[in-house]
C-alpha cells in the first residue's frame, strides 16, 4: 500500500538524518526511492538558493496561486520589475484553463487516505516550521 511505502521512505530519511545533515539527505537519491519525499522539504533548497544567489526571493505557494491567480501574478511581475498590461493579463487568464489536474483514473481511486495525510503532515511539519521562521511568514505552516 501507499502507507507502507510512505512509512518505509520516511524511516529511511530519518535514518539518514541520524548519520548526516538535512542537506545531504535531501539531495541524495538513496533516501528517496519512489515517493521523492525530500522534494517537499523546501527549506533545504530555498536556503541553498539564498546562500548562492542572495535572498531576493519571492516564494509563491500553490494555494496562493490557485486561489488568487491574477493578484499572485501581479505580485510576481512587480517583484521582477516587469511591466504588464493588467487588462491584457485578465483577458489571458479568462481564456486559460487549469492544466495540472488529477487524471480521471486518479479521481476514480478517490482521495488520499486520512492516515497518509496525517503521516505526511507529521513528516513535513518541522521543515515547514523552519521555512516559516526563515521567511518570517506563517503561510508555510499550513494551519499546523
Amino acid at each position: 500500500t501507499c502507507d507502507t511505502h510512505l512509512q518505509y521512505e520516511m524511516n529511511r530519511f530519518q535514518a539518514c538524518l541520524q548519520t548526516t545533515n538535512l542537506r545531504h539527505c535531501c539531495y541524495s537519491s538513496k533516501n528517496s526511492l519512489r515517493l521523492q519525499l525530500s522534494l517537499g522539504i523546501y527549506i533545504c533548497f530555498l536556503q541553498d538558493r539564498a546562500e548562492n544567489f542572495g535572498d531576493n526571493l519571492l516564494v509563491i505557494t500553490l494555494e496562493e496561486y490557485s486561489l488568487h491567480t491574477s493578484e499572485t501574478l501581479e505580485r510576481g511581475f512587480h517583484f521582477l520589475k516587469i511591466k504588464v498590461d493588467l487588462k491584457e493579463l485578465g483577458r489571458f487568464l479568462e481564456g486559460s484553463q487549469t492544466m495540472n489536474v488529477r487524471q480521471e483514473e486518479d479521481v476514480r481511486q478517490g482521495d488520499m487516505l486520512e492516515s497518509t495525510r496525517v503521516k505526511l503532515r507529521s513528516f513535513y511539519q518541522p521543515y515547514n516550521l523552519m521555512l516559516a521562521r526563515y521567511f518570517q511568514d506563517r503561510k508555510f505552516l499550513y494551519d499546523y
